[in-house]
């Protein structure tokens, strides 16, 4: 009989381990939209969003062809939030990588250099504030 109250107790606690951990969880919000600099589309870059406060989790994604999405592992907690964006284009030179430069081999070869050209008004001086709500769709387009 000791036995099967033994199993029983361990039965209920993983039962009951399974029911309560997901509440414990925070809850994300998935961020996406389009983005734009006079007018065309930020080929390559970066967006974060930061919140003003720190009581939310904020996160930061790629901008593709003037496209972001931020989900799954990037995905935001609810709250405002300090929106950056950063773009970066090919300047025509090439250049020799900085020494240590990730992903380059010491064989001298030559790389793009890569120039950000998105104004400190929209980064690093943002005062471009969204707010992040759960469950609903959170798409925000921001032409620069």
């Amino acid at each position: 009989m000791g036995k099967q109250k033994i199993g029983y107790c361990k039965f209920l606690v993983v039962f009951l381990l399974f029911i309560l951990l997901p509440g414990c969880q925070s809850e994300k919000a998935k961020v996406s939209g389009k983005i734009f600099f006079q007018g065309v589309p930020i080929e390559t870059g970066k967006i974060s969003f930061d919140s003003i406060d720190g009581n939310a989790q904020g996160s930061s994604g790629e901008i593709i062809e003037g496209k972001y999405e931020l989900k799954n592992n990037q995905a935001l907690g609810k709250g405002f939030m300090v929106v950056r964006i950063w773009g970066f284009k090919k300047t025509g030179k090439k250049i020799i990588p900085p020494f240590g430069a990730p992903g380059i081999s010491s064989g001298g070869e030559l790389m793009d250099e890569i120039q950000m050209y998105i104004p400190s008004e929209f980064n690093t001086s943002s005062k471009q504030i969204v707010d992040i709500k759960l469950g609903e769709d959170n798409v925000f387009d921001f032409e620069l």
